[in-house]
């Protein structure tokens, strides 16, 4: 059957659609207050209203928040956040993650920062065969009175049999640009059923410290 019908007797055609043999009629969107109508366009454009805990109170715009903060909101969003002494020269710090398994259906969205007074060396390693995981670290919900519980392990101080592969590294200079704050920009979508290591490499001779946090959120098909 055609698109659009030609009405008898007059001879007018009308829009319409043909969809698995039924017709439907097309319309336009015409918008305006009551006795006008303007044709719905890019210059007319179709007005939404959105309510006032979607609107901005000054400039009446609507309000958008990033994935990571829906992720705050829904009560899937998990952090870490310490520092440590460090003394010695080639003195390293490791942490140990474990990502969730496969069957809770959740991935590890992980960022993390660091900043220290003095030259470090920050590396992450997949695929790591720890022998010993360590010293469990409870990362907090960011959302406080969620009773979510967190998939994703952390552990201090791991034992390892083999470090895996380097797969992201940074360092924090001495001298000026000491105290600087390095961090993953974008998140890292890590492994489901991965073991993963925060390697804290201090350079140099003396004690000095570092600050770091570990952030993340566990996404899956909700």
């Amino acid at each position: 059957m055609a698109d659009n019908t030609v009405l008898p007797g007059t001879g007018e055609t009308y829009a319409a659609d043909d969809v698995g043999g039924v017709k439907h009629q097309r319309v336009k969107i015409s918008v305006g207050a009551d006795g006008a109508a303007v044709d719905c366009s890019q210059v007319a454009g179709l007005p939404i209203v959105a309510g006032d805990g979607l609107k901005d109170s000054l400039a009446h715009a609507i309000k958008t928040i990033d994935y990571e903060h829906a992720e705050v909101h829904d009560g899937r969003h998990f952090l870490y956040k310490s520092y440590r002494d460090l003394t010695g020269a080639s003195t390293q710090l490791d942490f140990l993650v474990l990502t969730p398994n496969v069957s809770t259906g959740r991935w590890a969205h992980w960022r993390m920062a660091f900043q220290a007074n003095e030259a470090f060396t920050i590396e992450l390693h997949e695929g790591v065969n720890p022998s010993v995981n360590g010293t469990n670290r409870v990362a907090i919900n960011s959302r406080r009175d969620s009773l979510n519980g967190v998939d994703t392990r952390l552990y201090e101080a791991p034992t390892l049999l083999a470090t895996g592969t380097k797969i992201w590294e940074a360092r924090i200079d001495a001298g000026k640009s000491a105290t600087v704050a390095v961090d993953t920009a974008l998140e890292l979508i890590l492994k489901a059923e991965e073991k993963y290591v925060v390697r804290i490499i201090k350079e140099n001779a003396g004690t000095h410290w570092v600050d770091f946090g570990f952030w993340w959120y566990e996404h899956g098909p909700e």
